[in-house]
């Protein structure tokens, strides 16, 4: 692994999501950095535990990811696009769902 890829993985791994943020900044950020990564990039699964890992240890979130863990199985694993839409379904509820609703159209 080449030392700019190196730090990419390093900027994905440290990104935290801080409350009152754009979620949909937030999983583009993540996302896009990603895909730059090419054939050096985290699989899905390591990217949706990435997801999970960066947002706020409070009651709220800590819920979500609870239900998201339990709802995984062998045979449907979460997956980038599923944790994505429903962080934003989330932050739709918790922000009141104007800036969501449009910031989900465009993802």
């Amino acid at each position: 692994m080449g030392l700019s890829a190196f730090y990419m993985k390093v900027g994905i791994l440290e990104k935290k999501y801080t409350n009152g943020e754009d979620m949909h900044a937030h999983l583009d950020f993540l996302t896009m950095e990603n895909r730059k990564l090419d054939k050096k990039a985290f699989n899905d699964e390591f990217l949706t535990q990435i997801m999970l890992m960066s947002l706020p240890q409070d009651s709220t979130w800590e819920t979500i990811i609870v239900l998201l863990l339990q709802s995984a199985s062998e045979t449907t694993p979460l997956s980038t696009t599923i944790v994505s839409m429903k962080l934003m379904q989330e932050y739709c509820r918790i922000t009141g769902g104007e800036q969501a609703n449009s910031a989900l159209a465009a993802h």
